[in-house]
């Protein structure tokens, strides 16, 4: 991960410790009496290095996980801007990264670690290796159902955006269809304020929400969500919503041309609608247009 761990407490405080043992040349490091040892005693240098490595581990695990639930007791919270928090991302794959760390240590080292393990007294770890081993495959499962809950408040998202975006797309159909295009209604339900501006802006948010679902869940590897039939009937509604109000905006921009451009540029505005967009126009929008630039075109000298 770039930049520094998010969590440094339990990490600094081990290489302090590493730092201090290199220069300990002993094989045995002295231990006096304390909740590791009933009475004075000695402990296996690299026995001792790698305990505490592996608890250095399960600590970052912890306190990482511990702070992205805390986190997500609003579940909304883990969306920032249409995406996933960067803060909360790279916690999440520190812990992973720790985790797995700890997993390959404990396989790598095994025979310190089975040493240590069936140390008899009185040196007494507190975690046992077994329960180490349990704890970060728990811990692992644990991120895994984060992370599907990360990727269900995308799917949330969606429906948010959609809901908000189909609730802005204006109705027109009425008065502007294929044989049909009644100005004075155009200006009194289309050309009030910048609708189009507005709806535009907003088919892209949702556009981009889309694509986040499948994205983030390829990132996590993590199940498609289209094989969620819940899940694809929201992206399905999205995209039905995309494309009405990507129309819509479309057709109150054509109209914006027609009702409200004059001379020379309504003539090139026109021109450029009718090239790029004139498949998704009603007949009677389009034709209507191709009249004012015919005309236009006429008057040139």
């Amino acid at each position: 991960m770039d930049g520094p761990d998010p969590v440094l407490p339990h990490r600094s405080a081990f290489k302090l410790f590493d730092a201090v043992l290199k220069y300990h040349d002993a094989v045995l490091v002295p231990l006096s009496k304390c909740k590791l040892a009933e009475v004075d005693t000695e402990v296996p240098k690299e026995e001792l290095l790698a305990m505490m490595s592996l608890y250095t581990h399960m600590g970052e695990v912890a306190s990482t996980v511990s702070m992205v639930i805390a986190e997500m007791k609003d579940p909304s919270r883990c969306i920032s801007g249409g995406t996933v928090r960067k803060d909360l991302e790279k916690a999440i794959a520190f812990a992973v990264d720790s985790a797995l760390e700890a997993e390959s240590m404990i396989e790598t080292e095994a025979a310190i670690f089975e040493h240590a393990d069936k140390q008899p007294k009185p040196i007494v770890w507190p975690i046992s290796l077994a329960t180490s081993r349990l704890w970060l495959k728990t811990s692992l499962a644990v991120i895994a159902e984060i992370r599907a809950r990360i990727v269900n408040q995308t799917v949330k998202l969606v429906q948010q955006l959609a809901s908000k975006t189909e609730k802005h797309t204006p109705r027109y159909e009425h008065f502007i269809n294929d044989k049909t295009f009644v100005p004075n209604l155009c200006k009194k339900h289309l050309l009030t304020g910048k609708k189009e501006t507005d709806l535009f802006a907003e088919c892209v948010e949702l556009f981009q929400a889309i694509g986040q679902v499948a994205a983030v869940a390829k990132k996590y590897k993590l199940p498609n969500p289209k094989e969620d039939p819940k899940v694809k009937e929201t992206l399905n509604y999205g995209f039905s919503v995309f494309n009405s109000g990507k129309q819509a905006a479309t057709v109150i921009t054509a109209c914006r041309v027609a009702l409200s451009f004059t001379g020379q540029e309504q003539y090139d505005e026109a021109v450029k609608i009718l090239a790029k967009c004139k498949a998704a126009l009603p007949g009677a929008l389009v034709a209507h247009l191709t009249d004012l630039a015919t005309k236009q075109a006429k008057q040139e000298p």
